[in-house]
């Protein structure tokens, strides 16, 4: 499977999940071209060498997306993207560019690694 529909695959699946919050989707498509990495995945489709990008908790993929997207690394106040690959932030993400209600896009897209996903309640409430 070519790159590029790879990555048009997993964009309409972000753009799906994101405009519905609470709802999980899958990217399967991943595992063909992205050494079966999911947060290398995303990276490789929402950075290019205009954006800036960091990743907290994961060394390997740090190096990774380098190579593959050309975006440049920065301190997390001035990231554009943020990969956390481990099981936390390291207690950095309060650092991060904050939007506002006029400039939402000012703000750090913060992408999260999760091992596993279980339901609360039958009917969980988002509060």
């Amino acid at each position: 499977m070519e790159t590029l529909f790879v990555t048009q695959s997993i964009y309409r699946t972000l753009l799906d999940v994101m405009s519905r919050p609470g709802s999980v989707g899958t990217l399967t498509e991943s595992s063909f071209v992205f050494d079966d990495d999911e947060l290398l995945a995303i990276a490789a489709t929402l950075l290019d060498q205009e954006v800036k990008h960091t990743v907290l908790g994961d060394e390997l993929l740090a190096d990774k997306i380098g190579e593959v997207t050309g975006s440049k690394t920065v301190p997390v106040e001035r990231a554009d993207y943020i990969f956390v690959g481990g099981r936390h932030g390291e207690g950095r993400i309060g650092e991060a560019q904050r939007g506002s209600l006029n400039y939402p896009d000012h703000g750090a897209t913060i992408i999260y690694r999760v091992e596993h996903l279980r339901e609360i309640a039958e009917n969980p409430k988002l509060i």
